[in-house]
């Protein structure tokens, strides 16, 4: 099977389309930016060269972000009406923003504590870790009995029928 088809079997022709559009665009971009294979001696020739690359390169950029937008909205669109409004669910920005903190708490600590004394923490880390293993039990003790159609019920409720 070829690359295309296995991306649309993959994630759906919206992605595809956007695939093929943006690389038809680096190449493009890639075309206009590769020099002349003459040489030119005009100043003012290759100041309008690097003016007319310029501009290609901001056009092209401007395209890739209008398509990875466009491409954006179509998967909110795709999302399901039931989720709307729960946090981590209804847009990706809170996760983004998770990520952003964490990352930037996992490069800030270890700078932090260079040269201090570790805490101790062993105070909240056994209670935490207690209330771990009791939420993990609770879960594996539920899974067999969701698992079961009669007995599943979803805090969401039944995915509706499509025509």
């Amino acid at each position: 099977m070829n690359e295309a088809g296995d991306i649309q079997g993959c994630c759906g022709s919206n992605f595809l389309a956007f695939a093929l559009r943006l690389r038809k665009t680096l190449k493009n971009l890639n075309q206009e930016i590769q020099p002349d294979r003459e040489s030119n001696p005009d100043p003012l020739r290759a100041e309008s060269d690097k003016d007319s690359i310029m501009s290609a390169f901001l056009n092209s950029t401007q395209s890739i972000i209008h398509e990875a937008y466009n491409y954006y909205l179509w998967t909110l669109s795709l999302a399901d009406d039931r989720t709307r409004g729960w946090p981590l669910v209804d847009s990706p920005m809170p996760t983004i923003l998770y990520t952003i903190v964490y990352l930037a708490i996992v490069w800030a600590g270890p700078r932090f504590m260079k040269n201090r004394r570790p805490y101790k923490l062993t105070w909240a880390l056994i209670p935490y870790n207690l209330s771990m293993a009791v939420l993990n039990f609770y879960i594996a003790s539920e899974e067999p009995g969701g698992s079961l159609p009669p007995s599943h019920k979803p805090a969401i409720g039944p995915y509706p029928e499509q025509d």
